[in-house]
């Protein structure tokens, strides 16, 4: 007899930089309201997320702001893997500074 390991938690494959805005918040709309956070507040508007999100990768995105792009990926893996935004995500977005994402902070 087979028994089920209950202890599997799904984990979906690394984020891609390539990734349109429009297909990451496909895959993962509880993503929006953290990238807006996070400087990305064009996402905000309907509109704008329908004219550049099929066009704008995440690194595109992540170069204009300019946001380390290795930590927004880890974040945003983090954020894909939970349910909610993780209170540290939840802050970090909210206290950080342009220098210091790019920093890496």
């Amino acid at each position: 007899m087979t028994t089920l390991n209950t202890q599997f938690v799904y984990r979906p494959h690394r984020l891609s930089s390539d990734l349109t805005l429009e297909a990451l918040l496909d895959q993962m709309p509880a993503a929006l309201p953290f990238l807006v956070r996070m400087g990305f507040t064009p996402l905000a508007n309907p509109l704008m997320r329908e004219r550049f999100g099929p066009h704008v990768t995440v690194r595109q995105a992540a170069e204009t702001l300019p946001i380390n792009l290795e930590r927004l990926l880890t974040d945003l893996e983090r954020l894909a893997n939970t349910d909610g935004m993780p209170a540290d995500l939840q802050n970090a977005a909210n206290h950080r500074t342009a220098p210091e994402i790019a920093r890496g902070k």
